[in-house]
């Protein structure tokens, strides 16, 4: 047997719809003024600067298979991916991690070091790893992997 809604809970329904409309669109509109984007302090390049120095903060972006990273005298770091889904960063010897958003085609590669020398690697805009640096507001040379 079909029972009909009371007025009482058509006007829940009709709040309820409109609250997550509102909420919804809302989202949307902070999402699109970039709310998830990636911080990009001083942005470089790397395919049209592939070697260089930099101060804290600052953004290194390419599309290779890795760069190199030596901030304060420090030991250099590697970030590298291959093209099966695996990444690596690194002092030495690769220690490769399974990583989903790795595709076969291209991939765009992110590290962010803020002031605090912490480090925010991505791939495709999604976090892959993060670390810090010993030292604060490092000065740092890095190198595309390929151009030494």
């Amino acid at each position: 047997m079909i029972e009909s809604v009371t007025p009482r809970f058509w006007k829940l329904l009709l709040i309820t719809l409109t609250t997550m409309l509102v909420i919804g669109l809302s989202l949307v509109a902070v999402l699109l003024r970039g709310a998830a984007d990636p911080p990009r302090d001083n942005l470089t390049v790397l395919e049209f600067t592939p070697a260089g120095s930099t101060r804290a903060p600052f953004t290194l972006e390419t599309t290779a298979s890795g760069f190199s990273l030596m901030c304060d005298q420090s030991a250099p770091i590697f970030f590298q991916i291959r093209r099966d889904g695996y990444f690596s960063v690194a002092a030495s010897l690769p220690d490769w991690v399974p990583f989903l958003h790795i595709s076969r085609e291209s991939n765009r590669l992110y590290l962010h070091v803020d002031e605090s020398g912490h480090m925010t690697f991505r791939i495709k805009e999604e976090i892959a790893w993060q670390g810090n640096l010993e030292t604060v507001n490092p000065v740092c040379s890095f190198q595309r992997l390929g151009d030494r």
